[in-house]
């Protein structure tokens, strides 16, 4: 029978043992909840700026498709029938009165009245219904020259050949401008123009549309599918187009900070009321840049809300641990 103070020792050396193994026990569920932790993190975090970056790039390719579709509409209306005989007309009325000969300063002063040919009626309340129907808030045809011949709103100008856009359409290319802020309006409008070309491919004059982006932009709140995320449009210049209509036409406050490149980007920025995880993509064929913000609480609510089931459940295993291993010692 064995002696009692060999009995302790057995008992001392089995609990030894079994403390050993809760505290190997406790060190793989510690180390298995923090590997489990930072590879949900990793992943959960990655799919949320998948999220974010998806609808990025799919708002830009919304914003491209409504450049694209106001881009067509002008270029079918300059090669419209009615379009086209208003120029001519207008060419050869301007050629009767010879104001091709008269220098810019000239003409203006001849034309200073109405500074428009008015050759048709029929195509100015053509133009006008168009507008009417449409997101342009104002339209206008030049014959080759470069004078008004008819005009949806009375312009600044009878004379167009000194403008850029003009030049540049009479040369048969198709002209977009920058997106500029009438702060008395309150809108954001956006000129484009193209040449008005006959049957015979002769270029006769051009037509200017000038759009106001406001459909746009109610476009673009209505993409996002992201709850609590807002969408917005900058420039090149860092400038609000799409967003707060309040800020819309204001440099974008962190603009600079968040890098605009050609493929989509993330940045996280502190705010006032909080950080926000961003992303950035490009609408193609323009410098203009689709952000989409969330705030990091929201975009990583699941990554949270995993952390906290696993440390709930790496508790649970230490309690249980625990048990067992005090169980195991009273029992012996």
């Amino acid at each position: 029978m064995p002696s009692l103070p060999r009995v302790a020792s057995d008992r001392k050396l089995q609990s030894s043992l079994v403390n050993a193994g809760a505290t190997v026990a406790l060190i793989v569920v510690a180390v298995a909840a923090l590997v489990s932790w930072r590879f949900a993190r990793r992943s959960l975090e990655a799919e949320a700026d998948r999220r974010l970056g998806d609808t990025a790039q799919r708002t830009g390719s919304l914003v491209a498709l409504y450049l694209r579709e106001r881009r067509s509409q002008l270029e079918i209306l300059g090669v419209s029938p009615t379009i086209v005989g208003a120029a001519e007309a207008g060419e050869a009325l301007a050629n009767s009165r010879g104001l091709p000969l008269q220098t810019i300063a000239q003409a203006e002063a001849t034309m200073a009245a109405a500074r428009s040919l008015d050759v048709d009626p029929a195509a100015q309340a053509f133009l006008r219904q168009v507008a009417a129907k449409s997101d342009l808030a104002e339209l206008f045809v030049t014959e080759s020259h470069g004078f008004n011949v008819v005009t949806t709103t009375r312009t600044s100008d009878f004379v167009q050949s000194d403008e850029e856009w003009w030049q540049r359409a009479s040369r048969g290319e198709f002209y977009q401008g920058e997106a500029v802020f009438d702060s008395s309006a309150g809108v954001i409008s956006l000129e484009m123009a193209a040449p008005v070309v006959n049957r015979a491919g002769r270029r006769v004059g051009v037509i200017k549309g000038v759009f106001d982006i406001a459909k746009l932009a109610r476009l673009v709140t209505t993409s996002s599918g992201i709850s609590g995320a807002n969408v917005e449009v900058v420039d090149q210049h860092g400038t609000l187009l799409v967003g707060p209509e309040a800020d819309r036409g204001r440099p974008w406050p962190a603009a600079e900070a968040v890098a605009r490149n050609d493929s989509v980007t993330y940045a996280t920025m502190d705010r006032p009321a909080g950080g926000e995880r961003i992303a950035v993509a490009r609408v193609n064929n323009t410098r203009w840049w689709v952000l989409v913000r969330q705030p990091v609480t929201k975009t990583y609510e699941a990554v949270n809300q995993i952390g906290r089931l696993i440390l709930i459940a790496a508790i649970i295993l230490i309690f249980l641990v625990l048990f067992v291993a005090g169980a195991e010692i009273l029992r012996r």
